[in-house]
């Protein structure tokens, strides 16, 4: 049995709806499969360093108010 990973889990269906359009999209342009292949590879790394960047400063936030939050509690 082949391993699969489910990409809409976590997602909401507008995410599903705006990717379906992006597919769409990329369908109707007329280029290579050379430029195509970049073209959503950095399409790709664009919105994984966007959900990365996001990750990390929401992590950071959430450290700096836990940590601001206890600081109060010991005063």
């Amino acid at each position: 049995m082949e391993a699969m990973v489910d990409v809409r889990l976590g997602r909401s269906l507008e995410f599903e709806k705006i990717a379906e359009r992006l597919g769409d999209a990329l369908d109707s342009i007329d280029i290579d499969m050379d430029a195509g292949k970049e073209l959503v590879d950095l399409i790709d790394l664009q919105i994984r360093t966007a959900e990365r960047d996001a990750f990390k400063f929401g992590f950071d936030m959430a450290t700096k108010l836990m940590h601001d939050y206890y600081n109060d509690e010991e005063e």
